[in-house]
């Protein structure tokens, strides 16, 4: 059985990082306590990261058009809708981005923005969290 994993830098209830027997209590603190921005776990050994996001909070540009790429509902949803992106820890195909800061002279907050993106993996809506993940 996983342990669910919160995290915050704010001062609430949940400051820190705190852990729960189930997805749902995890999602209860963060409903308690927004300053959590993440819930992750473990399971099988594949590492599980996400982020609350309301579409109105917008990321970088790069990261917003991977979120309407990967999700019709995303793309389609008003701004108040909120969704749970899940992004890996680590930055995939970092040397292959590297090669193209270099062969394309990018600036590092371009470059930057550009690993963003690339960690983004899944989009999910809100009213799907719990039973897709849970």
């Amino acid at each position: 059985m996983p342990e669910y994993q919160t995290r915050s830098d704010g001062n609430g209830r949940y400051s820190g990082l705190h852990y729960f027997p189930s997805l749902d209590q995890a999602y209860a603190a963060w409903q308690e306590d927004p300053s959590i921005w993440k819930i992750s776990w473990d399971i099988n050994g594949e590492h599980y990261r996400f982020r609350p996001k309301f579409k109105k909070d917008q990321w970088n540009q790069l990261s917003e058009v991977k979120l309407v790429v990967l999700s019709d509902e995303y793309r389609d949803s008003s701004n108040e809708s909120l969704f749970w992106i899940r992004q890996s820890v680590e930055v995939p195909h970092f040397n292959r981005l590297n090669q193209l800061k270099q062969d394309y002279n990018l600036a590092e907050t371009e470059f930057e923005n550009l690993c963003l993106a690339e960690m983004i993996l899944e989009v999910v809506p809100d009213n799907q969290f719990i039973n897709k993940h849970g």
